[in-house]
């Protein structure tokens, strides 16, 4: 199914680590219910699951009518699907995590008010203020939010991430002698017995992180 204009994607390098923000505008309207489930379905190849990710933008649903909606009437599309991808990348409402119980609204139409706009973020991208002002020409309202970047690698569990070796540490003199010292051991030991290239290789990192 194509999503032209629905979905931007973009990475950010920031202090040598990735991110990747994903912009969308799903399906709106009670009679789009199908289109605003297969949406979310439809995602995961956007997504880089490894990266630290931010998704924001305008979901056309709401999690919570009791919270999100006024008057909390469940019109909208039931948001299965959103559930499942909240669950299996991780992904935290950052509003609803900085106020669990609060009621707010950002999209202000005649007789309704509800909070279609939001940002999910995992956990290394941990939210700090989440700010919403009004806005004069435009029935949406702004929202503002600042995150803490964690930009090092930190283990969560069920979640696969990459290790990187410090740079700075390669101007260390004895540091190098024990990188030297340990190719030669796994050179020898590839040489004499049968070998792991990946169990070398696990090796080598573990014993790397102790020098």
């Amino acid at each position: 199914m194509a999503y032209k204009g629905r979905i931007l994607t973009i990475k950010l390098l920031i202090y040598e680590h990735q991110y990747q923000i994903v912009n969308i505008y799903a399906p709106a309207g009670t009679d789009k219910r199908v289109q605003n489930e297969i949406f979310f379905d439809n995602l995961y190849p956007y997504i880089n699951s490894i990266l630290p990710v931010i998704i924001e933008g305008d979901f056309n649903c709401v999690e919570n009518p009791n919270l999100g909606k006024y008057p909390p009437t469940f019109a909208y599309p039931k948001p299965d699907t959103l559930f499942d991808l909240k669950n299996n990348l991780n992904l935290i409402d950052t509003f609803r995590s900085l106020n669990p119980t609060a009621t707010t609204y950002i999209r202000h139409a005649y007789n309704s008010h509800s909070r279609l706009d939001t940002f999910y973020t995992k956990h290394l991208c941990h939210p700090s203020t989440h700010t919403i002002l009004p806005t004069p020409f435009s029935d949406n309202d702004l929202v503002i939010l600042t995150l803490t970047l964690h930009t090092h690698h930190m283990h969560i569990k069920g979640q696969k991430l990459y290790w990187k070796n410090n740079i700075n540490n390669y101007t260390i003199p004895e540091y190098n002698y024990e990188i030297n010292e340990m190719i030669d051991r796994l050179t020898l030991n590839s040489n004499e017995t049968e070998c792991n290239p990946l169990q070398n290789w696990q090796s080598f990192k573990n014993h790397l992180k102790n020098v």
